[in-house]
């Protein structure tokens, strides 16, 4: 019982029996127990306050930690239980009574009795090793890594250095010094440490940037709120702390800010210059796909060198770039869509120049390692928040619509026109007439780079990512549409037709004025006869626009195009098809023919040197004006393949003379010439013979005469006759018995070539057939074989013997009935001195 409760009248209760004249322990931490009665505590709000601040004790972590760990939890009433201890030599009590066996229950010593041996007698059994029942590890069965002195295993330091009773064993740093040091005095809570300044190379502390560092605070400035271990952490088993040196900097950076380099830079602080380097902290981020930046930045009296920098952007620059231009930045910045860097940073910046007083913690969102996006703001009329680019307007079709594009940060491309209107099938650029403008392979702007394909019709970037479609007024249209106005809306969309652009009023694209094929459904191929569409023979969904010079300029369907040597497959795919083209008198046409050594490549007449499929005022849609390589352009009038002026003309400037420079007649420009110039030229030149259009009928010698001349008579001479000959028949005409024999009507035009020609000749043996007697021999360049003038008037065949057959070589071999002479007197007659005949040779003809 006690009589401190007795004193009221019926207020006895039961006492826990330790007949104390008060309490063993508190209610509270505060409250006084059997021990603070005498011993003065600095948490005993009863007493005067110049006497708390003279008191040597205070409860365990009474206020800090609202912990209630009194007296008796560590020390006994009256003396060690020594008695108890089993272990020899340690019979010696405790001093200042601390416990033997530490009871106090609680979620830190979880239970136990552990063994403590405190025994005063010398240093080194003031006993606080963690390995050796120290007084701490009773209750701590770990301890912190934060001071080095936690991890030394045998530490002679005790923990009463930092961990006072004074204090009720909370350690604070500001004890001992400024947390960080920020004014030029020793001690805490704001000074230097004891001794600095007895230390080389002090400084005053109220000019370092240690402020900057680790002085901030929710409603300061700038100033960050870094732990001392971010620059001053020990390596492990060391014990740096309290040791004199104060530029113990970086010697372990493991898990700090300056560490979050990349791999193959090591932070590094110079003790001399007291520089820092390779620090992620004052680096430009490490932005992806970019090389590390590191400033170099000196300690010693600089602090607000970069904090205090105005204008206030500069104190970015510093770092990184104010206003960045890494990876997106600069799409992102330069179109005054967005603020600045709140935009996408609200976690970490006030504004474009102020961080949050969050972001400078040791754990905040600058100088993290890590991008922190969180959007904040307006943008299109709608509200930028969240975390994920997948979420906002920015990235959307233009109406907000899902799937939003998740481009890739590092990748611009991925972010260019085009990924978010046209994302999916049916987004922005599928929809209406985007598809026909933008996305089809024919489309106008589908070869332009973006965003120039989107400005041809909007505003970029003025009216871009504000809420609203920029449609654009028919004026933008009317360039391209000049005949009339398509509806852009129209679903499903309906094909232009190539005329829409092609005929009339024509289409001007890109500064290029669309070629005018008007004439084509009146003259050209399209016109009622024929029939033909233009997608006949273009591939309408080939590309259109921006083709290069070597490709598929004409836009020709796969089978139409010319590959390699080919040439006119555009043409002969119907030209050469019954089903095609019924007319026979317009199947199978052969390209002009081109003489062997003339050097120039086929395709340089090509069936398009001389005709427009797309039709002209000309029959058979001939060009009205020829320009044959490089030659100067020339009128060109066709109306009728009957006339012989549809061919040729006074001036040499005709159809059939245009072109020509090396042929014998109607060469162009040449006056006066004549050749046959009673018919049209398509009555011996074809457009379809065999070895090449317009080369004179088959291209063999029977295409003017026979192949030999005959005469009338040879199918009417009896076998008395002197002139008739064994191989004489009464028919001829098939191989074997002249093939290609002809009758002629010219003066000695038959003659006895049937004598002198063997029945079994063919018109491709040529001139070697003629040469004996009208070349002398020469079998390879038949000048004497002219076509002067008419056929129907040939004025002299000329007779040259081979010398190699003359009878008498003394002599000249002569034929009686060449006489050129004028008027011409010209009739047949015989040869002298040949070897052919030894008798008196006959007359060469019996008809003339």
């Amino acid at each position: 019982m006690d009589n401190f409760s007795s004193v009221i009248y019926n207020g006895l209760s039961s006492s826990k029996g330790y007949l104390l004249r008060t309490d063993l322990r508190g209610r509270t931490a505060t409250d006084r127990n059997i021990c603070t009665n005498c011993h003065k505590t600095t948490d005993d709000p009863i007493i005067p306050e110049a006497e708390r601040l003279n008191a040597k004790v205070k409860s365990h972590n009474g206020l800090r930690k609202q912990q209630n760990i009194q007296c008796s939890d560590c020390h006994g009433a009256h003396v060690d239980e020594a008695q108890y201890d089993a272990d020899a030599g340690n019979s010696t009590p405790n001093a200042f009574l601390i416990k033997r066996f530490m009871a106090y229950s609680s979620s830190i010593s979880n239970g136990r009795s552990p063994k403590v041996i405190f025994q005063y007698t010398s240093v080194s059994q003031r006993n606080y090793n963690k390995n050796a029942f120290g007084v701490c590890l009773a209750c701590h069965k770990s301890l912190p890594d934060t001071i080095e002195q936690h991890k030394t295993p045998t530490s002679a330091a005790t923990c009463e250095q930092c961990h006072i009773h004074k204090a009720g064993f909370s350690a604070n740093c500001t004890d001992c010094h400024g947390m960080p040091p920020r004014v030029d005095q020793e001690g805490g809570p704001m000074g230097y440490a004891k001794g600095y300044k007895s230390v080389a190379g002090a400084l005053d502390e109220s000019q370092t940037p240690h402020q900057s560092h680790a002085a901030g605070a929710a409603s300061a400035n700038n100033y960050y709120v870094f732990s001392c271990n971010e620059c001053h952490k020990a390596p492990q088993g060391s014990a740096l702390h309290g040791n004199g040196v104060f530029q113990d900097i970086f010697k372990s950076v493991n898990g700090t800010k300056a560490a979050l380099a990349p791999s193959g830079y090591t932070p590094g602080y110079d003790t001399v210059t007291r520089t820092c380097s390779n620090v992620y902290c004052h680096s430009n981020g490490l932005p992806a796909n970019t090389t590390p930046v590191f400033k170099s930045v000196t300690w010693g009296h600089n602090i607000n060198s970069i904090i205090g920098m105005q204008p206030q952007l500069a104190r970015c620059n510093q770092c990184h770039e104010a206003t960045p231009t890494t990876n997106a930045h600069t799409k992102h910045l330069s179109s005054g869509k967005l603020t600045g860097c709140v935009n996408c940073h609200k976690n970490t910046v006030l504004d474009n120049t102020t961080l949050t007083p969050e972001a400078r913690l040791t754990g905040g969102t600058h100088i993290n390692g890590y991008k922190d996006r969180s959007f904040s703001g307006m943008l299109g009329g709608r509200p930028l928040d969240g975390t994920a680019c997948e979420n906002v307007y920015c990235h959307s079709d233009g109406r907000g619509s899902a799937p939003i594009t998740l481009p890739v940060w590092s990748n611009p491309a991925t972010g260019a026109c085009g990924a978010c209107h046209f994302a999916s099938a049916g987004s922005s650029r599928d929809k209406y007439a985007h598809f026909a403008h933008l996305s089809s392979a024919y489309g106008p702007l589908d070869s332009k780079s973006t965003p120039v394909s989107c400005n041809y019709c909007h505003t970029y970037p003025v009216n871009h990512v504000d809420g609203n479609i920029d449609a654009p007024n028919n004026t933008v249209c009317i360039g391209c549409h000049k005949n009339s106005l398509p509806d852009w809306r129209t679903e499903p969309q309906v094909r232009l037709e190539c005329e829409t652009c092609h005929t009339g009023n024509l289409s001007v694209i890109d500064g290029k004025t669309a070629a005018d094929k008007t004439s084509s459904v009146t003259l050209g191929h399209g016109k009622p006869a024929i029939g033909k569409s233009c997608k006949a023979c273009h591939d309408q969904d080939s590309k259109h626009f921006g083709v290069a010079s070597n490709g598929n300029t004409k836009r020709l369907k796969s089978g139409l195009i010319n590959t390699g040597s080919t040439i006119n497959n555009e043409c002969n795919y119907c030209h050469k098809s019954a089903s095609e083209v019924t007319n026979v008198q317009y199947r199978n046409m052969s390209t002009h023919f081109m003489p062997s050594d003339y050097g120039k490549s086929t395709f340089t007449m090509s069936c398009a040197v001389c005709h427009d499929v797309h039709g002209s005022s000309n029959k058979a849609s001939i060009r009205t004006s020829f320009a044959f390589i490089n030659s100067t352009s020339r009128p060109i009038t066709y109306n009728d393949n009957a006339l012989v002026e549809s061919f040729i003309s006074a001036d040499g400037r005709g159809l059939c003379q245009v072109c020509h420079t090396q042929t014998k007649f109607y060469r162009a420009g040449a006056t006066g010439q004549t050749h046959n110039n009673t018919k049209a030229c398509l009555s011996c030149h074809l457009h379809n013979t065999p070895k090449g259009a317009f080369a004179a009928v088959n291209g063999e010698c029977d295409s003017c005469h026979g192949y030999p001349p005959i005469p009338k008579s040879s199918v009417k001479m009896s076998n008395t006759d002197p002139l008739y000959a064994t191989t004489y028949k009464t028919t001829y005409g098939f191989s074997g018995n002249f093939s290609s024999a002809r009758f002629e009507d010219y003066s000695g035009g038959g003659g006895a070539h049937m004598n002198h020609v063997p029945d079994f000749a063919r018109p491709k043996d040529g001139w070697s057939r003629c040469a004996s007697c009208h070349s002398a021999g020469d079998t390879k360049d038949p000048k004497s074989h002219t076509m002067n003038g008419d056929l129907a008037k040939v004025d002299a065949i000329t007779i040259a013997i081979d010398s190699a057959s003359k009878f008498n070589n003394s002599l000249q071999i002569i034929y009686s009935g060449a006489k050129l002479v004028a008027p011409p007197a010209n009739k047949t007659g015989s040869c002298m001195n040949v070897s052919c005949h030894y008798q008196p040779t006959p007359r060469w003809s019996k008809d003339r």
